[in-house]
């Protein structure tokens, strides 16, 4: 399995139109300078024109020779493992409508047609009415006008659906990219888990908003650097982490939304009304490839069947059909490959399962809703057990259920600077 990272993931959501000729030559030509910060800001800067350069790059390449072809090819190769990660940054959904003071079940309606998802607002008052003038905004700024425009009415995420209530619109801290927002909910003092002592902490509760199916299965946030507007030093002298556990591909992949708590190692001042700094990483992982590992063939034949390879073992326990709509019970184990010898990272990822899919004659494929996985570890290896609804299109006839593998991952680490943040 193959782990890709990019530290410099600004350049990733932003890839720019390509520079004109003359300013690529030069670029390049500074390639061979004896200076070598020369030769880095160079490399840097042919590597901020993103992959749209690729074409002239690599024709370019055909005229270097010695150092400079080798700083010329590490550039293509970046921007090459660059362009290959826009499946994962691509735009997310957005939301194009105008409605003037009109029902909110109507403009609900029809932001959720557009978007694929759904609204609780059953505590909203039945005469509440929307007005919003949104040309393709991306769904968190969409909602965030919505309820800007009307005042009294604040949004909550939800894993799969929004929620709106009566309450007062604030402003919430955020910062986006690519198709990802990041909001710093609430920061607020509290006790840390496990602190003994009478002091407080600074809690900051927050999440990622990002488009359903296209979420990453491991996120972490490490906070570089805080302060509050006394003067205080919130972190310590290692870096501090904001991490959630690891989660499933199919349940990643159902979410829009992740919540995550952090807390400072230092307490703020007592009368610090606010943070005049907050900056650091957040670290996304996602399934960048994923391979057919095992094949149950003709699986709805009989009610019990099982494949296997040395490493996993995938049960169907049982199947319910009633028309084209299939429930499966079923159980995946995984043994470590090096008894004795593993890596709890390497296991861990090993034990994921990345996805169970039908497939029929024409190779045509059908994914299915996964139902309250659940994980256990014993003698057998790491097993994990679950029930998959299917709903197969008219004239699809299974041939064979397969499990795909995470074969390949990647990472993106992301700066953010929150700047000034108000405490609670």
């Amino acid at each position: 399995m193959r782990l890709l990272s990019w530290l410099t993931a600004s350049l990733l959501f932003l890839p720019t139109p390509q520079e004109p000729a003359d300013r690529v030559g030069a670029l390049i030509a500074k390639l061979q300078s004896e200076g070598i910060e020369t030769r880095e800001a160079a490399v840097a800067e042919l590597v901020r024109l993103g992959p749209d350069a690729l074409p002239d790059l690599q024709r370019r390449l055909a005229t270097c020779e010695g150092e400079v072809r080798a700083r010329l090819e590490a550039v293509i190769r970046t921007l090459e493992e660059e362009k290959r990660l826009w499946k994962h940054l691509a735009p997310g959904p957005t939301v194009t409508l105008k409605a003037q003071d009109r029902p909110a079940a109507e403009v609900l309606e029809a932001i959720s047609r557009q978007i694929g998802v759904p609204f609780e607002f059953s505590d909203l008052p039945i005469d509440t009415r929307f007005s919003i003038d949104a040309d393709r905004l991306p769904l968190p700024q969409a909602i965030d006008e919505l309820c800007r425009r009307h005042g009294g009415v604040m949004y909550a995420w939800g894993e799969t659906r929004i929620f709106l209530k009566t309450s007062p619109y604030r402003k919430v801290p955020h910062f986006d990219k690519g198709p990802f927002r990041f909001i710093a909910d609430r920061f607020h003092r509290s006790f840390a888990p496990g602190n003994r002592s009478e002091e407080d902490v600074l809690m900051f509760t927050g999440g990622v908003i990002g488009p359903k199916g296209r979420m990453p299965f491991d996120l972490a946030i490490c906070v570089e650097a805080a302060e509050d507007d006394q003067g205080t030093q919130l972190i310590s002298d290692q870096t501090s982490g904001w991490y959630w556990e690891r989660d499933d591909a199919y349940r990643a992949s159902r979410r829009q939304f992740r919540e995550g708590t952090w807390w400072a190692p230092v307490a703020p001042a007592v009368d610090a009304r606010k943070l005049t700094i907050f900056r650091g990483v957040v670290k996304l992982k996602f399934i960048h490839e994923t391979r057919r590992a095992l094949t149950l063939k003709a699986p709805l034949a009989e009610p019990m069947s099982a494949a296997t390879n040395r490493w996993i073992t995938l049960e169907l326990l049982s199947w319910k059909q009633a028309d084209r709509r299939v429930v499966l019970e079923w159980r995946v184990t995984r043994r470590p490959k090096d008894e004795g010898d593993e890596k709890e990272d390497d296991l861990e990822m090993r034990s994921r399962l990345a996805r169970l899919v039908f497939r029929d004659a024409e190779g045509r494929t059908v994914d299915g809703t996964d139902l309250t996985p659940s994980d256990n570890a014993g003698r057998r290896g790491l097993e994990k057990e679950g029930f998959t609804v299917y709903e197969f299109p008219k004239g699809f006839e299974p041939v064979a259920l397969d499990l795909e593998d995470v074969s390949e991952v990647a990472e993106i680490v992301i700066p953010f600077d929150l700047g000034e943040i108000p405490l609670q």
